[in-house]
């Protein structure tokens, strides 16, 4: 009986369910053994300062600024909304009171009455005012500073004494080319970095917002 015991062990004991390292060398199944492949050969994707890193390189996709619009995954609601206006305003640098979002060394509204004058040139200091969205008496100020650089005349209207037109000097309408020249550039870098099948969302969004702002 104890020689049929030993012969047993010996042809058994190489799987004997006790032994460790027999049994890390047990056969895994093909779909575990390509998953351990696949990790070994592909470490997984890890972010570090906000851009995903791969291989222990930068994966460049347009931009570090690009990757971060593309994992967006806020909710939709009132507070999410909120924070996205609030990064925006400050992203394109307009609570700042003395330069417009292109850098130039004016405020907001100073740059914006220059675009409208340029546009439609002799309008009213009251048509302006309901153009810009602002009230009557923050326009005269603004129509005083851009006069004292040389860049405004204020006219009395011919017809009707109250009333005064706005018009660019010749020194105002070379400011307003420059303005026009540095807005377009800071706009045209924003919008090549955004990928090219989410243009026309952001597009539609950004109309839609607009005229829900204009309505509200």
């Amino acid at each position: 009986m104890l020689a049929e015991a030993e012969e047993t062990q010996n042809r058994h004991g190489d799987n004997a369910p006790g032994d460790p390292e027999r049994a890390g060398n047990i056969a895994k199944p093909e779909a575990q053994q390509e998953i351990e492949h696949q990790t070994a050969v592909h470490p997984a994707p890890v972010f570090r300062d906000g851009c995903l890193q791969t291989f222990g390189l930068t994966t460049h996709l347009d931009s570090c600024i690009i990757q971060r619009l593309s994992r967006r995954t806020i909710g939709a609601s009132p507070i999410a909304f909120e924070q996205q206006i609030v990064g925006l305003i400050r992203a394109l640098g307009l609570h700042r009171p003395d330069q417009t979002p292109c850098g130039a060394p004016i405020s907001v509204g100073e740059a914006q009455a220059l675009f409208e004058l340029a546009h439609d040139p002799g309008i009213s200091q009251n048509e302006l005012a309901a153009r810009l969205h602002l009230e009557k008496s923050t326009v005269s100020r603004l129509a005083k500073m851009l006069e004292q650089r040389g860049w405004l005349d204020r006219l009395r209207d011919q017809g009707d004494s109250r009333l005064l037109r706005l018009r660019l000097t010749a020194a105002g309408s070379k400011a307003v080319q420059r303005l026009s020249a540095s807005r377009r550039a800071r706009f045209a870098k924003v919008f090549n970095e955004i990928p090219a099948h989410k243009r026309d969302a952001l597009l539609d969004s950004l109309s839609l917002l607009s005229e829900v702002l204009n309505e509200a």
